[in-house]
């Protein structure tokens, strides 16, 4: 039953085990690492340093501030920034209310990096699912992260049925012409 908070950012975990020589912390057991904006970091196991910028999540959940959701193999935080996930799932869409079942869709990488100051996530050998079948693919991809206000970029997606045209979808995209 740990707590350990510096500056905004704090860290939950069953036991912590702390090495003063290298400044990195051991935390282990329904750990939870709760970033400044509200954004919370869900691991079995994860090493830290002391001041919890930088470090790594083996089996990575991440509930972002807009309920959005990323599961990873692993992730790594460096530069008190950027958290690099590996075989990544990212939904903006809640799971189902049976909790067995995916979100409408998803996005799935090879790799998938947040870059919380240039707010933005991007996608390598990513494939775009709907329903859990797979109907894009891109070697590349980059949108903003959750939360941001004006950036340009694609909005997200909106699937429809219309007695005209029958199924459809719609990828809107947002240019910010300026400032104001």
């Amino acid at each position: 039953n740990v707590e350990i908070s510096t500056g905004r950012r704090r860290l939950l975990a069953d036991e912590v085990r702390y090495d003063q020589r290298t400044d990195k912390m051991f935390a282990t057991g329904n750990v939870v690492l709760i970033q400044p904006n509200g954004d919370a970091i869900f691991g079995k196991e994860v090493e830290v340093t002391g001041d919890l910028e930088e470090g790594f999540v083996q089996a990575v959940g991440m509930l972002l501030k807009d309920d959005s959701r990323i599961a990873a193999n692993r992730a790594d935080r460096s530069h008190g920034n950027i958290i690099v996930f590996d075989r990544a799932v990212y939904s903006p869409c809640p799971l189902c209310d049976d909790g067995k079942g995916g979100p409408l869709w998803q996005i799935k990488a090879r790799r998938v990096v947040l870059d919380e100051k240039a707010q933005t996530l991007t996608y390598n050998d990513a494939r775009m699912e709907m329903f859990g079948l797979p109907i894009a693919y891109t070697p590349w991809f980059r949108h903003p992260a959750p939360g941001v206000t004006r950036q340009s970029g694609f909005l997200t997606p909106t699937f429809g049925t219309t007695s005209e045209l029958g199924l459809t979808a719609q990828i809107p995209y947002y240019y910010v012409i300026d400032q104001s």
